[in-house]
């Protein structure tokens, strides 16, 4: 990250002040000193060639709240974070990782020299784990060739796996150091919580089971929404993850629909 420290706006006229603000640095972020923009500096400290820029909006006199009421008046953006990119302004801190910049650099393996596996065997086993759920599904629904309470609890049992995996991708990242400082912990942390819960779900009757893992597989999929982006998982992964975990849970929801409709 090429970055300079943070500056202070210099005393021009509201319109010079945030252009001499956006000149010269590929992405400038607007914000205070009580904004958290750790996972956007997390993803620049790994791209040193992006020239960037902080600038603080601080809130101490009149003169300063005048400029973030007239940044607030360009960008039609109530809160800080506000990042611009190429002197255009993009939004917060969501919506700089959904940028090309961001996600044209996704693709770049985190090691120097390592390989990235291929998309296409990426999505095709993604959508193979969803499989054993339209299988249950089907034998929930027809009750064969196992019995409708077998079939619910065989489907629960395969969530209560695939939830584990998702979490243990975390320990993985942690492992790989791929989380900034003081996060490492609670990203091992977290690892471990999505089996734990899942296997609680598994001491409970099945009609508890599913709609419980549905509610723990939006948990895990707002967890990588967060992070994904901060850890540099590759755009059409992230799309995958959001197409998949909605295969899940409509699936887990639909398996207990039926055991609730169906004696």
């Amino acid at each position: 990250m090429s970055a300079q420290a943070p500056v202070h706006p210099a005393d021009h006229s509201p319109a010079g002040w945030l252009d001499e603000a956006l000149a010269g640095a590929e992405v400038v972020i607007f914000r205070s000193r009580l904004t958290d923009v750790r996972p956007l500096k997390s993803w620049l400290s790994r791209h040193p060639e992006v020239r960037v820029r902080e600038v603080l909006m601080e809130m101490g006199s009149g003169e300063q709240r005048e400029r973030f009421q007239g940044l607030k008046t360009r960008t039609d953006w109530e809160t800080l974070p506000q990042v611009f990119i190429d002197g255009q302004f993009v939004g917060g801190q969501v919506e700089f990782f959904g940028h090309p910049l961001v996600t044209g650099r996704d693709v770049t393996p985190a090691t120097p020299g390592a390989s990235l596996p291929p998309v296409a065997l990426v999505k095709a086993l993604g959508y193979a784990g969803l499989v054993p759920f339209g299988v249950g599904l089907l034998m929930l629904l027809f009750g064969m060739p196992l019995p409708r309470d077998s079939a619910g609890a065989w489907l629960a049992a395969y969530g209560a796996v695939i939830a584990t995996f998702l979490g243990a991708v975390h320990w993985g990242q942690a492992l790989a150091g791929r989380f900034p400082a003081g996060q490492a912990g609670r990203a091992m942390v977290w690892a471990v919580v999505p089996s734990i819960l899942a296997w609680l779900t598994l001491l409970l009757p099945v009609d508890w089971a599913l709609p419980l893992q549905v509610a723990l597989f939006a948990l895990i999929l707002a967890v990588d929404g967060r992070f994904g982006a901060q850890l540099g998982w590759p755009g059409y992964y992230r799309r995958l993850r959001l197409i998949l975990s909605a295969a899940v849970m409509i699936t887990l929801a639909t398996a207990w629909l039926i055991l609730l409709a169906i004696p």
